[in-house]
């Protein structure tokens, strides 16, 4: 019943901050989409699945309907393989986990602090030259000028733009007073972009 779901919501927090001591670690890397109002069950497959290859797993609902975010101990990119790997294997998955994006940085909700971001993310994941790419922006719960935030987060590429079949992805996802940045290659994302 009612008790049952609050304890096993605190047995979740106590799990998740036990493996967040790392006072870098970003609160989340990795974003999941589902359906609106199957996000605990999205949270009890996850851990399903995650649970052979990361005792460190833990995730919660988002504030915002159909998100869950979670953060894993092992490299994100690897965590999105070992769940494509496992939907494909048993696609009844796919019914709940519908979308799966690695966060390589977290940084709060403001233009000039998502632009540092990205300048930090070129420095750890530059792109090839040949390499084309394209900003995608999702906006939950802030209001930012979006052409204005993909215009200047494009100009820090020198890499040719691609809307259609990009190479990389430069991805913001917005949740309110939080943003998740990721540089992503093709297959880094499930399913792929």
């Amino acid at each position: 019943g009612w008790a049952g779901g609050a304890e096993k919501e605190n047995h979740i927090s106590l799990r998740c901050h036990q493996y967040s001591m790392d006072p870098a670690a970003p609160p989340f890397n990795l974003l999941v989409s589902t359906g609106r109002g199957l996000e605990e069950r999205c949270i009890d497959t996850l851990r399903e699945i995650m649970g052979d290859v990361d005792e460190g797993f833990c995730a919660h609902p988002a504030r915002f309907s159909g998100l869950v975010t979670a953060a894993v101990t092992i490299p994100s990119r690897d965590a999105v393989r070992h769940i494509a790997e496992v939907v494909e294997r048993e696609p009844w998955h796919n019914l709940i986990v519908k979308r799966v994006v690695p966060v390589d940085l977290v940084v709060p909700t403001d233009e000039a602090r998502i632009v540092d971001g990205f300048r930090d993310l070129l420095k750890m994941r530059p792109p090839h030259p040949s390499e084309s790419f394209r900003v995608t922006l999702r906006r939950r719960g802030a209001r930012l000028d979006r052409d204005r935030l993909i215009r200047t987060v494009a100009d820090l590429f020198d890499n040719r733009v691609d809307l259609e079949r990009p190479d990389l992805e430069a991805r913001i996802e917005v949740l309110g007073g939080e943003t998740g940045l990721s540089i992503l290659r093709r297959g880094e994302i499930f399913p792929e972009f």
